[in-house]
């Protein structure tokens, strides 16, 4: 038993750092890595919270059991959202054409020069498509290779940096799914008793 709760609380500690860096490197996934990284801490406390309540209770066996149900689907759903964004390239790379296309539209040159930026790359697809700075009556569409030196488009480096996190998104889900698998055989241990 000693061994199952070193096992729940490394895999709890590994979902929160992976979930929490998931958070750190992204914005567009933000309400996901936003409920990964909570998810690992408040997963084991509200099902701590029966465990010291009466447990032969109904009310408590109740309580126990809705919290083992949304605490079972709320990481599957996570995980299988992320799954969808890492393995669909043509959702994935429309989506952050959509917001690329947002940030243009809105002139949000700080936006668009943070991701240039970070990833060392000019425009979208190319690196004359939607650059910072935009092209204007001072300005041509190459003026980001020109004027900073970058020589490739920002999808593919933007495509890796998201599906990396996506994929900590996924992997921080599965394993608060089984602290939840384990804590719940935990939970059912302690109503048998001893012996």
């Amino acid at each position: 038993m000693q061994w199952l709760l070193i096992l729940l609380s490394l895999l709890t500690t590994l979902s929160l750092i992976l979930s929490a860096i998931a958070w750190s490197r992204t914005t567009t996934f933000a309400p996901l890595t936003a409920l990964a990284t909570f998810l690992p801490i408040l997963g084991p406390a509200l099902l701590y919270i029966p465990h010291h309540l009466n447990p032969t209770a109904l009310k408590t066996r109740i309580l126990a059991s809705a919290l083992r149900y949304l605490l079972t689907i709320l990481p599957t759903s996570l995980a299988t959202l992320a799954f969808t964004y890492l393995f669909s390239s043509g959702l994935f790379t429309c989506h952050l054409n959509e917001r690329w296309q947002a940030y243009f539209h809105a002139k949000d040159s700080r936006s668009i020069r943070a991701i240039q930026d970070s990833l060392h790359c000019c425009g979208f697809r190319s690196v004359r498509d939607r650059a910072w700075p935009f092209k204007d009556a001072t300005h041509g569409d190459d003026t980001c290779q020109r004027q900073i030196g970058y020589e490739r488009a920002c999808l593919q480096p933007l495509m890796g940096r998201e599906r990396g996190v996506a994929g900590m998104v996924a992997v921080g889900a599965l394993l608060v799914f089984v602290v939840v698998v384990c804590s719940s055989f935990l939970f059912y241990l302690k109503l048998l008793g001893p012996g």
